[in-house]
């Protein structure tokens, strides 16, 4: 036969794509009638170990590249062979036909620490809504647009908000910056952020989503959200209330169970996939029926309760409970009440956008409520004891004398609730002074005899105000 060297450089095929570990002691190929590999054949064994390659078949259209070898260690009659063991890398050296475990991942030819960061299965991209040629302005302006919307201070009843925001950060921060980007970029889901290795285990948890994303059956998209404004009076927001609100929406068929056709003879078996709903893809890929859409059935005659769409259209009554405290454009998140997708899937959420009506007596600023009085000149100038409103009804404070307009007061503790906290906003009351109006001749009299009578002393700074104009003069 030669030697083993020789024979490696005439015989040995190109590198094989490792499909599956062998079974234990796996000495010839799993195809009934292939022949069995010669026992300490070395032609395609490893220099270092001299362990021959065990092989499995595959279908023989995904290698007709391949030609037959003398030896028959490795060639199927119906050239169904594939390589799966031997000294390469990934794999142990190990007794001849045995398993080998794999090995840690290498980077740059070096194995990877143990305990490594955990890898980026998140799309970056995508998290951030641009394309993958997107400049480094354009990553800044999607940035702080979703930074802005996702902040969870402005999103305080969001539950997802603050890890939607720390996705948008750490994807940031990997795009904008133009080397962690093109290692991103190279390594897709194994990149990590500080440039050590991936562990093991986050290896092996990025194939086994691949491989189940290839391999399970099609469970249909998710259903639209939808959006409901929700008018507050301030009364609601302070005291909190529980809003029920009436939302169109789509539900699914409960003639069809949504598949959109006739319960009685409107399906039938895919001819495609055989009632599977899988169809064999590239390289043994399972992926879904492209026909039937991996229902396994097509629709012959659609449902005369829905038309074949597979949902209906309702008027869903919904109970919302607000907590006190909310402010206009906080969302309040109700899973589940979205519309149903066409077909499988699951429905999706509701969210109620908060928007606060303005109140004929008090402005809002944060959780403080500010309420302008307005007083006569004798009120300001004499001090009186007014009643004012609050939230809660009205209560009576004094107006110290001489006051000036513009001035505030406050009453802590009299505003809005603080959401998510015990504590409350103030009740600021800014003083104004009204003017009279329509006087008659004989009260502008008065007025005017009253304003003779006062001491220059009475106004200082309107006497300081004449000395600094007379001095210009």
């Amino acid at each position: 036969m030669g030697s083993p060297s020789s024979a490696r450089a005439t015989l040995r095929p190109p590198r094989a794509t490792i499909l599956a570990p062998p079974a234990a002691g796996t000495r010839r190929s799993i195809h009934p009638g292939a022949p069995p590999a010669r026992k300490g054949c070395r032609i395609f064994g490893s220099r270092a170990t001299g362990v021959a390659l065990s092989w499995v078949c595959v279908p023989p259209t995904l290698r007709p590249d391949r030609a037959p070898g003398p030896h028959g260690c490795w060639r199927c009659p119906i050239d169904t062979l594939e390589i799966t063991d031997g000294p390469r890398p990934g794999w142990r050296r190990g007794a001849p036909g045995s398993p080998r475990a794999p090995l840690p991942p290498r980077v740059n030819g070096r194995p990877a620490a143990l305990g490594g960061p955990v890898v980026a299965t998140r799309d970056y991209y995508n998290i951030l809504g641009i394309e993958r040629s997107a400049s480094a302005d354009d990553v800044k302006r999607a940035y702080r647009s979703l930074a802005r919307r996702w902040h969870p201070d402005r999103n305080p009843e969001d539950a997802d908000a603050g890890t939607r925001f720390k996705d948008i950060t750490e994807a940031y921060r990997t795009l904008s910056d133009p080397n962690k980007r093109a290692r991103y970029d190279r390594l897709g889901p194994l990149y990590t952020e500080d440039g050590r290795p991936p562990r093991p285990e986050d290896i092996n948890e990025v194939v086994g989503t691949v491989w189940n994303n290839i391999f399970r059956r099609n469970r249909g998209d998710r259903g639209e959200d939808l959006r409901y404004t929700a008018s507050l009076t301030l009364e609601e927001v302070a005291n909190g209330a529980e809003k029920e609100i009436v939302v169109p929406r789509f539900v699914r068929c409960s003639t069809c169970g949504g598949d959109g056709a006739d319960p009685d003879e409107g399906k039938q078996i895919c001819e495609v996939c055989g009632g599977s709903g899988r169809a064999t893809g590239p390289r043994l890929f399972a992926t879904s029926c492209y026909h039937c859409k991996g229902k396994g059935h097509v629709v012959v005659q659609t449902c005369p309760g829905c038309g074949g769409d597979g949902r209906r259209g309702i008027e869903d009554t919904i109970r919302v409970k607000v907590k006190p405290g909310v402010s206009t454009g906080q969302k309040l998140k109700v899973a589940g009440k979205g519309n149903v997708p066409r077909g499988a899937g699951e429905a999706g959420d509701l969210y109620v956008i908060v928007s606060v009506a303005d109140h004929p007596l008090f402005r809002r600023r944060g959780d403080d409520l500010l309420v302008e009085l307005p007083l006569t000149f004798d009120e300001l100038v004499l001090g009186a004891d007014v009643t004012v409103p609050t939230l809660e009804g009205t209560t009576t404070i004094r107006i110290p004398p001489g006051s000036e307009p513009g001035k505030v007061l406050r009453l802590g503790a009299r505003g809005l609730p603080r959401l998510g906290r015990e504590s409350r906003g103030d009740l600021h009351i800014q003083l104004t002074l009204e003017v009279p109006a329509g006087l008659d001749e004989a009260c502008s009299e008065a007025l005017k005899t009253w304003s003779r009578t006062l001491p220059s002393s009475a106004h200082p700074r309107r006497a300081q105000f004449d000395e600094l104009v007379e001095d210009r003069g």
